[in-house]
């Protein structure tokens, strides 16, 4: 059957697909029925480049000014709210929640443990999810179709997660991946300050104004557990850090006063002896209580929890 472009103002916005939307592989897009926005559509036209297609014979496009009259509509699969025994919390997307294209996700897969960043295309309710194909230093990642895969999304306070599978790996015209749609969801409420795993390199001013270098190992937004050699000071001193963050390709000098609310002896590597510092950051400047945020939920949407 006979594929036909179909434009951007040929689709109705916000409103139920008369017709389903295909790539030019004849994958579905989007079912008859649907309602999809201006900036779903214009990520997925962006990503294939090929733009998308109606088959001939489904629908007419409406002209325009112009409304279609009605046609009876092809049964789309099955969605996932009609799925039985799952409470309104257990779906897909959950209730108040609408994903935004371009989110950023994490996928790890059950059979190794790797953990990949991925980003949200648009999902067919009750079919598949699309993303992006994942990168590792610049190369893409290959996965086999039927893969199993667990997705975290971190949506407003919370943390989405679910098990999925690998429908199809697609390379033509660009590279991107249908996930499997979710049987069942789960959300995990975040801490009012979430902490989460990192390695970061610090520069230490000791409470008796000695300098030393130490390592940021857990972070949060107002806080954070220091790795040192040697002492820096006693629980209730007031020690200075200075250290590093990027996201993506931007960088920022962090320079924060902290007080030393914990102080314990550890063992690191090889035997080594060295302290743990819990401690808690004072008088934070907006700019940098802004960067420390940021830092953090990108670390959360890459699944590094505490």
């Amino acid at each position: 059957m006979k594929m036909i472009p179909v434009t951007l103002d040929q689709i109705p916005l916000g409103q139920a697909l008369p017709w389903p939307l295909y790539d030019k592989e004849g994958n579905v897009m989007f079912y008859d029925g649907e309602e999809i926005s201006a900036q779903q559509v214009q990520l997925l036209s962006s990503v294939l480049e090929d733009g998308l297609f109606r088959r001939e014979g489904e629908a007419a496009a409406p002209a325009d000014g112009q409304e279609e009259s009605p046609k009876p509509k092809a049964k789309a699969k099955p969605a996932a709210a009609e799925k039985p025994d799952l409470a309104p919390g257990e779906l897909f997307p959950p209730p108040g929640i609408r994903p935004q294209v371009g989110e950023r996700l994490q996928l790890r897969l059950l059979n190794s443990g790797a953990n990949y960043v991925s980003r949200l295309v648009g999902y067919i309710k009750g079919h598949s999810i699309i993303v992006t194909t994942p990168a590792d230093q610049g190369q893409l990642i290959e996965f086999i179709d039927g893969e199993q895969v667990e997705v975290r999304m971190l949506t407003g306070s919370e943390i989405t997660l679910f098990r999925s599978a690998i429908l199809r790996s697609c390379i033509s015209p660009t590279h991107y991946l249908h996930l499997e749609y979710p049987a069942k969801v789960s959300r995990q409420k975040l801490r009012q300050s979430p902490w989460v795993k990192v390695d970061i390199g610090a520069d230490v001013v000791g409470a008796a104004g000695a300098q030393t270098r130490g390592r940021i190992i857990n972070l949060s937004g107002n806080g954070a557990k220091l790795v040192t050699t040697g002492s820096v000071g006693m629980e209730r001193d007031t020690i200075h850090l200075a250290f590093p963050v990027s996201i993506d390709d931007i960088r920022a000098d962090l320079s924060l006063d902290a007080v030393i609310r914990r102080a314990a002896a550890g063992e690191g590597t090889k035997g080594r002896k060295i302290l743990e510092y819990g401690v808690e950051f004072s008088h934070i400047p907006p700019e940098q209580v802004l960067w420390l945020r940021c830092l953090v939920f990108e670390r959360i949407a890459k699944g590094h929890l505490a």
